[in-house]
């Protein structure tokens, strides 16, 4: 079976240069702001080069969405906060290319120095960081708690504590791996190549050169397909939400003008006026079948369930009325739905059950759920 992440990738996604980062990556637990934290000794901080300006980008052209009875609506007919994230996904895609590079720059460091020494990168990273890491003591767990009081107020302080201690290891790790990747970057060579966001890369360039081994430009291209892939269903999804709506909104207007009344008449007529309160049968019935989802009893939300249902009910009157609105109009979508990738998974080295000549080749991701 396949594991959805590599054992070295997700090792290293503990390390976060410092020569790459610009703020620390989270640890995965809400740490409250203090200058309790603890002290590990990393290594001296390298000076940070000056940030470079970034070029000013250039206007993105407006891009049709959809033609609703000849008319054309475009993305410049979107709300600014939908334009900013249309115009900016391929920013982050550029910027998710660059922290990809950096994670495999970091895998392979750790690939290198570990042949070097005759051990696996695994035993290297329990050498260098997971061995280091201080136990923190009782005396530093509580001065942590006195100065974030107000963050702890009214908690057991049985559970505080544990979730204390592991926010302090975790915080030990992250400060001792900082410290190892910076170790590494000085002892290995890391001679960058052909820059990862050239348009049109060759899959055979050369990104990075990293103790004689070099990282090309196809490793990255498959393990950013399901992030570049996200982004973009992300921006489709919202462009053709807020498409749909205003859609639907000249729909109704014109439907107004013809039966001349105002839109908010028609909206009065055929969705408020039909929402229907639910019976006391009908609420308990609900919550008959969904108890096990909510908090509390039926006498204590009932209310909220009766709100619950009428929005339901509302939802489908819109629909309807959409529906019915749309009949006699000629709509032609413009846009179309990211087409997900085919991911490319070797299955060379991984444990396996069946004949090696199979038809069809099923490969598990899972992982062991570990409750830490």
């Amino acid at each position: 079976m396949k594991r959805p992440i590599s054992p070295l990738v997700l090792i290293f996604l503990l390390l976060t240069p410092a020569s790459f980062a610009q703020t620390r990556r989270g640890t995965g637990r809400s740490a409250p702001a203090t200058s309790a934290k603890p002290q590990p000794s990393p290594a001296a901080a390298q000076p940070e080069p000056p940030a470079k300006p970034k070029p000013a980008r250039p206007p993105v052209p407006p891009t049709p969405l959809v033609t609703l009875n000849g008319q054309t609506l475009t993305t410049a007919d979107l709300d600014p906060t939908i334009r900013e994230q249309i115009e900016n996904v391929e920013e982050r895609i550029g910027n998710a290319r660059q922290s990809i590079l950096d994670l495999q720059i970091n895998t392979t460091l750790l690939e290198v120095e570990a042949r070097r020494r005759a051990i696996t990168s695994h035993q290297l990273y329990e050498l260098e960081v997971v061995k280091r890491i201080p136990v923190p003591t009782p005396a530093q767990i509580k001065q942590f708690v006195d100065d974030n009081k107000e963050q702890f107020e009214g908690m057991d302080p049985a559970k505080v504590t544990p979730q204390v201690a592991a926010l302090m290891h975790d915080e030990y790790e992250s400060r001792l791996a900082d410290a190892f990747v910076l170790r590494l970057r000085k002892s290995i060579p890391v001679v960058m190549g052909v820059d990862v966001n050239t348009p049109n890369i060759s899959p055979d360039a050369v990104l990075v050169t990293i103790g004689g081994q070099p990282v090309k430009a196809s490793l990255l291209n498959e393990r950013l397909k399901p992030i570049i892939y996200r982004m973009r269903v992300e921006v489709y999804d919202a462009e053709r939400k807020q498409a749909e709506q205003m859609v639907d909104d000249l729909l109704l207007l014109a439907e107004a003008n013809k039966r001349q009344v105002g839109p908010e008449e028609i909206v009065r007529k055929e969705i408020s006026e039909k929402v229907k309160t639910p019976t006391e049968a009908e609420v308990a019935k609900f919550y008959d079948e969904n108890k096990s989802r909510i908090a509390g009893d039926l006498n204590s939300i009932r209310n909220q369930l009766v709100v619950y249902l009428q929005n339901e009910d509302r939802q489908r009157l819109e629909k309807d009325l959409s529906t019915q609105l749309r009949k006699n109009a000629q709509l032609s979508w413009l846009i179309s739905e990211p087409v997900q990738p085919v991911q490319a998974v070797s299955v060379d080295d991984d444990p396996s059950m069946g004949p090696i000549g199979a038809p069809v080749t099923v490969v598990e991701f899972t992982d062991f759920q570990c409750p830490s």
